[in-house]
C-alpha cells in the first residue's frame, strides 16, 4: 500500500493533504485508491490531468491543463507525453506531432499566432533537420540544427534526401530511380514484370490529381507521412506495422502524358512479399474517383 501511495504522490498528488496520505496508507484501501487513481482528475505542479492511468501513472490517452492556460491533449507513457499529441499555449502557439519521453521529437508542426509555421523534423524540443517554413505569402524548404536555422542542403527534389534516406531518390531527367534487381520495389516506369505497375491517370488537372494523392496518403492510408510536396512531385515515407521498417514512396506527374508515375521501394531486405506493389495498387484505386463511384471498399490501406 505504501508503494502505491508513493507512486501517486510522485505522479501528481503534490497538493494531497499529508494527514489524508497517512490515513490512506493506514487503511489498506488498495481497491478504493485504485478506483480514485483511474477516475479523478489529478492536480499537481500547477496542472490538472484527466485521462488514463496504469498502475497509478499517466499511460494511454489524456489531457493535461496548466493553470496558466496551456493545454496538452494526446498520448502518455510512463507519466510523460509520448506518442502523438497536441500542445497549445495560452499565447496561441500550437505544436502538433510526435513526442518522446516528454519532449517534441520526431515529426511535427509548430504554428505561431501570426500565421507562420514550421513543419518538419524535431529533436529534444527543438527543430532539427529539414522541413517546410510557411508564412501567409507562401512556403519554402528550410533546415535547422539544434533550433537554429542553417543553410538548406539540397534545394530541389533530386537533392533533398540525407540521413537514413537512400541517396538515389528523386527525379533525374524526367524519371525516378530505377528499381534494383531485388523484388522489394515497384514502379510505373519499369518494364520488368517483377516491378511493373500502371501509373495514376489524371483526375482533372495535375494540381487536382496531386491534391487527391496527398489526401489519400494522409487520410485514408495507415502509417504514411508526406515529407515533400511540390507542384509535380510528392515524396512520402511508409512505416511497416510490425518491425517499423521504412519504405520510400514517390509520385511524379507529367502534364504532357496526363499521368503520375509512381514508385515504392523498401530501404532494406530483399523480398517484401509484394507489399510495395500492393500498396501502390491500393493508392491508385483510391485516387481514381470511378473506383469510389463503383462502391469499392473504403477500408484502410494495406498493412505490412
Amino acid at each position: 500500500m505504501s508503494d502505491l501511495i508513493s507512486t501517486a504522490w510522485s505522479v501528481g498528488f503534490s497538493k494531497l493533504d499529508f494527514q489524508m496520505r497517512n490515513l490512506l496508507m493506514g487503511c489498506g484501501m488498495r481497491g478504493f485508491l485504485s478506483v480514485v487513481l483511474l477516475s479523478v482528475s489529478m492536480v499537481g505542479h500547477g496542472a490538472k490531468y484527466s485521462g488514463d492511468f496504469v498502475d497509478g501513472v499517466r499511460e494511454g490517452s489524456g489531457s493535461l491543463a496548466w493553470d496558466n492556460g496551456d493545454l496538452y491533449e494526446g498520448q502518455f507513457k510512463a507519466g510523460k507525453r509520448h506518442g502523438k499529441g497536441k500542445l497549445v499555449w495560452a499565447s496561441g502557439e500550437i505544436y502538433e506531432g510526435d513526442f518522446v519521453a516528454g519532449k517534441r521529437t520526431g515529426y511535427g508542426i509548430y504554428s505561431w499566432s501570426n500565421g507562420q509555421s514550421y513543419e518538419g523534423e524535431w529533436v529534444d524540443d527543438q527543430p532539427n533537420g529539414q522541413g517546410f517554413c510557411f508564412n501567409p505569402a507562401g512556403s519554402r524548404r528550410c533546415q535547422f540544427l539544434a533550433g537554429e536555422e542553417v543553410a538548406f542542403e539540397g534545394g530541389r527534389r533530386d537533392q533533398i534526401f540525407n540521413g537514413n534516406r537512400p541517396e538515389k531518390l528523386g527525379v533525374v531527367e524526367g524519371k525516378p530511380t530505377p528499381c534494383p534487381n531485388s523484388p522489394n520495389c515497384a514502379s510505373s516506369q519499369e518494364t520488368r514484370l517483377l516491378h511493373a505497375i500502371k501509373p495514376i491517370e489524371f483526375v482533372g488537372t495535375m494540381e487536382q490529381t496531386m491534391a487527391r494523392i496527398r489526401e489519400v496518403l494522409e487520410t485514408e492510408m495507415d502509417r504514411i507521412v508526406v515529407r515533400v510536396f511540390e507542384d509535380d512531385y510528392l515524396y512520402a515515407e511508409a512505416q511497416t506495422a510490425a518491425l517499423h521498417f521504412i519504405d520510400d514512396l514517390e509520385f511524379y506527374c507529367v502534364d504532357a502524358e496526363k499521368v503520375c508515375h509512381i514508385r515504392s521501394a523498401s530501404r532494406i531486405g530483399y523480398s517484401d512479399l509484394g507489399v510495395n506493389l500492393s500498396r501502390l495498387r491500393e493508392i491508385r484505386k483510391r485516387v481514381d474517383p470511378r473506383v469510389r463511384y463503383l462502391g469499392k471498399s473504403a477500408g484502410r490501406g494495406p498493412r505490412k
